[in-house]
C-alpha cells in the first residue's frame, strides 16, 4: 500500500492517500471527531542536480521522524500531505518547529 522511495522511506501515493481519507470523512461523519489535513509544497533549490534528485528522500525522511505510525502521510507532485490521527496529533505537529 505505501510506496517505497529509493532512500528507503514509506510514504503513501496520492491515489491510496484519496482512499484512506474517503474512509477517514467516513468516520468523522459517523463520530463527532474533527479531521485536520496538513499539506506542505516543497521547492528545493540545489545547485547540484543529484541533491535535488535526493531532496524529496530527504523531506520524506524528516516528515516521517515526527510523525505516528497511524498517520497517513502522502505525496503528489512537490506537495506532501499529512492526515493525522487526531486533533492532539495535529496540534502537536503544528506546534513543532
Amino acid at each position: 500500500m505505501r510506496k517505497t522511495l529509493p532512500r528507503g522511506e514509506d510514504i503513501y501515493t496520492s491515489d491510496v492517500f484519496e482512499i484512506l481519507f474517503g474512509y477517514e470523512v467516513t468516520r468523522s461523519k459517523r463520530y463527532p471527531s474533527p479531521l485536520a489535513l496538513f499539506q506542505i509544497e516543497m521547492d528545493p533549490i540545489a545547485l547540484n542536480a543529484d541533491l535535488l534528485a535526493a531532496a524529496p528522500a530527504v523531506f520524506t525522511a524528516a516528515l516521517n521522524s515526527h510523525l505516528r505510525s497511524v498517520d497517513i502521510p502522502s505525496t503528489y507532485g512537490k506537495s506532501f500531505r499529512v492526515l493525522p490521527s487526531s486533533m492532539n496529533t495535529a496540534l502537536a505537529l503544528s506546534a513543532r518547529d
